[in-house]
């Protein structure tokens, strides 16, 4: 995830796993908008990758042959320097513990 600040209406890009397999890469392009994603067709990947040039984000996927390869649009998205960049968990129900575990890749 990359944001503009910690503020919960930020603006923001992130690439969501979802559990069922659903990736998407995510993104507010103003202070307080709704959220917007771009799906891949690519479930469950293996690896993921969000890249920044410049306003452009873009997310890259890997399959089971651990090929990164560019999957959906590349939203333009101004962020200023400083601004954020970490990984998070969300289960999107208040009632529901997740686990994740993150590892690198070599």
């Amino acid at each position: 995830m990359i944001r503009q600040s910690l503020d919960a209406d930020s603006v923001y890009a992130d690439i969501a796993l979802h559990g069922n397999g659903l990736t998407a890469l995510q993104f507010r392009d103003e202070k307080g908008a709704v959220t917007q994603e771009v799906q891949s067709l690519l479930s469950a990947p293996k690896r993921l990758r969000i890249e920044k040039h410049g306003a452009y984000f873009t997310m890259w996927l890997s399959g089971a042959n651990g090929e990164m390869q560019m999957a959906g649009a590349s939203p333009k998205i101004e962020l200023k320097e400083p601004f954020y960049v970490g990984i998070g968990v969300c289960s999107h129900d208040k009632d529901v513990l997740e686990r994740a575990v993150f590892r690198t890749s070599k």
